[in-house]
């Protein structure tokens, strides 16, 4: 299954490439190939996803719509390089994940991959600045932090910077996690429920952030239970594990 890209995308990580793969065959950000996941639990197999495809453009923002337990974090965990299918492939950016080494592969999720949780998972005694930096600080880099002051200015926290995330509302929480997944310039963007939590106000700024990352060319997939799929590029519909329907524009 394709989503075709219908914009112009420019490149999010502007002159840096190096996230390309050398395996890499058209213009793909993501592409998913039959991915299998299985669980034992209880006496019998859970099967978490079966047979799952799809394929994301550049400049595309795509919804994965399901209810709780139809298999939607299991396929942004795979798609991410976080969690091994048992069958099937995963190219990011022409990387084939699942065949890299580990750190191979930690170089390419911290390269290519940005991740946004529902529950923001901020380091409580990190202050804001610190925790948008934190990709770099597990590196004792901080070669970033003018990128990171960038990104909090543009989602209004610079006057949060020094503060810790006990300080902070929770859509400000939301704006931190996602400052910090992209502060790598990654090609692609992992949201799992990121305005679960959120008002409609401060979902609605989640939103308009995936929005200009999708503009500038980057790649989206967000699951979601249902709310916010008017006007992507597509929704894929999961139920027990299986894509049964993908409505596009």
């Amino acid at each position: 299954m394709t989503v075709s890209g219908k914009k112009e995308a420019r490149n999010p990580r502007g002159q840096d490439d190096r996230c390309a793969g050398a395996e890499r065959s058209g213009t793909a950000t993501l592409i998913v190939d039959g991915l299998t996941k299985r669980y034992a639990g209880r006496g019998r197999e859970v099967v978490a996803l079966e047979d799952v495809s799809l394929e994301l453009e550049p400049g595309t923002f795509s919804v994965l719509q399901g209810p709780s337990g139809s298999g939607k974090t299991t396929l942004l965990l795979s798609a991410g390089g976080l969690l091994s299918p048992d069958e099937g492939r995963v190219f990011v950016e022409g990387h084939d994940l699942y065949t890299l080494s580990g750190g191979a592969m930690a170089e390419v999720r911290a390269r290519c991959i940005g991740f946004v949780f529902q529950q923001f998972h901020l380091v409580p005694y990190l202050t804001v600045f610190d925790n948008v930096l934190l990709p770099e600080i597990a590196h004792k880099q901080r070669r970033l932090a003018g990128r990171a002051a960038e990104l909090l200015a543009t989602f209004r926290l610079d006057g949060r910077a020094d503060h810790y995330p006990s300080e902070l509302s929770t859509g400000e929480r939301q704006r931190v996690a996602l400052a910090r997944a992209l502060l790598g310039r990654p090609a692609l963007l992992l949201a799992d429920e990121p305005t679960g939590n959120l008002d409609d106000h401060n979902a609605g700024i989640i939103l308009e952030c995936l929005d200009d990352f999708v503009r500038a060319g980057g790649t989206v997939l967000m699951a979601t239970h249902g709310a916010h799929r008017d006007g992507r590029d597509a929704v894929y519909m999961i139920e027990q594990g299986r894509i049964v329907t993908v409505n596009g524009k």
